[in-house]
């Protein structure tokens, strides 16, 4: 019954709280169904038709369904695997296949927007392979011609720019480089067309299935060659009830309503971002489902007392205060797009130096109205 009651009690913080944290999202029931499933017992160590364990037939169709379905939306003819626990994992994974230790990779800087596992010096990746980092886009050919990797790591988690892949293509080609893509954080507007498609032009593409692509937690890495690298390079069985999620997930995101709920999440972010100067805007804009904002340290305290929450961020190489700004939660539970309007306002006036607490009414208000029409729809 505690285990119950703490439960409970997240889901009544997840409908009573504006989640506007760019990482998260809002899984369908059909999603969460199946992370509860019994062919989370099964072992299945080993790929589908080549198990080490009897039994597997039923996870052997789950995971070709899984990857049948990721093939199907991602259009590649590489290798795939949806066996890596985790994202971390799965670039580690990459490098593993694709590199020797101690061989050079060019990735993003930390503070600039990259991600930890993208060669950060508390991360094990660094202790393996021998990262160089940029932190501005515009100065990677050099980059490349100074450091000669060979692989370059582009997409990140905090850096709320598109990538244009097909021009890091051609750099990669003139310079002898393998391409690798962590696009974790932008999948699903890729996926609805509305940022740039890696698949076609990357060696080796890795991304997260629980943000914009709105599944369990998991990874997808294609290319190949790294399946083996996966298992049994750094793990042992899959987490079978997770790849049936992410198997509904990629489901679910083959269908018109993802494309337009992802296209929606990109035009609020842009709309809402250009509430503030350019020279408070990281980058000065947003081609994301999110946005990076310079501001003072007490933002995110105010925002939270409003009954919102957001992640804190660190910026550049002075460490700059900032926060991130993301709406692929608030969209999937169902937000209006006046309440969405009345979200920015709200975000522009705390910023702006308003006592959050002013304004707690209001979004209990808003969360009210859309956990009622999720209670009403059966998805909660």
């Amino acid at each position: 019954m505690q285990i119950q009651n703490i439960l409970s009690q997240e889901l009544a913080r997840q409908t009573n709280t504006l989640n506007l944290i760019a990482s998260e999202n809002f899984p369908s029931n059909a999603v969460l169904s199946l992370l509860s499933s019994r062919i989370q017992s099964k072992y299945a160590e080993g790929a589908p038709n080549q198990r080490y364990y009897q039994g597997c037939e039923n996870a052997d169709k789950i995971e070709l369904l899984c990857e049948q379905q990721i093939r199907k939306i991602t259009k590649t003819n590489k290798e795939i695997t949806c066996q890596a626990h985790a994202g971390s994992g799965a670039n580690l994974a990459a490098y593993n296949a694709f590199l020797n230790p101690g061989d050079k990779i060019l990735s993003m800087t930390l503070n600039a927007g990259g991600h930890l596992s993208h060669g950060s010096s508390v991360s094990m990746t660094s202790k393996i392979y021998n990262f160089q980092h940029f932190s501005n886009p515009k100065n990677l050919e050099q980059k490349l011609a100074q450091f000669r990797p060979k692989m370059l790591v582009l997409g990140s988690s905090a850096y709320p720019r598109d990538v244009n892949w097909e021009e890091a293509r051609i750099l990669c080609d003139q310079y002898n480089v393998h391409l690798h893509g962590d696009v974790s954080h932008n999948v699903g507007l890729i996926l609805s067309d509305v940022n740039h498609n890696p698949f076609p032009f990357c060696d080796s593409v890795m991304f997260t299935t629980h943000k914009t692509f709105r599944g369990p937690r998991g990874a997808i890495l294609i290319g190949d060659g790294v399946k083996k690298s996966v298992f049994p390079g750094l793990q042992g069985g899959p987490f079978m009830s997770n790849i049936a999620g992410i198997a509904q997930a990629a489901i679910e995101a083959d269908s018109a309503e993802f494309r337009d709920k992802n296209r929606r999440i990109l035009r609020f972010s842009k709309e809402i971002c250009a509430k503030f100067s350019t020279e408070e805007i990281y980058t000065g804009g947003t081609d994301m489902h999110y946005f990076v904002l310079k501001c003072a340290p007490d933002v995110e305290n105010e925002l939270r007392a409003a009954g919102i929450i957001v992640n804190g961020q660190k910026i550049g190489a002075k460490n700059q205060n900032g926060i991130r700004i993301g709406f692929p939660f608030i969209v999937h539970q169902g937000a209006s797009d006046a309440q969405l309007e009345e979200i920015g306002e709200i975000l522009y006036r705390v910023v702006r130096g308003e006592a959050g607490a002013l304004f707690k009414s209001r979004i209990i208000a808003i969360m009210s109205d859309i956990t009622k029409k999720l209670e009403d729809a059966g998805e909660i």
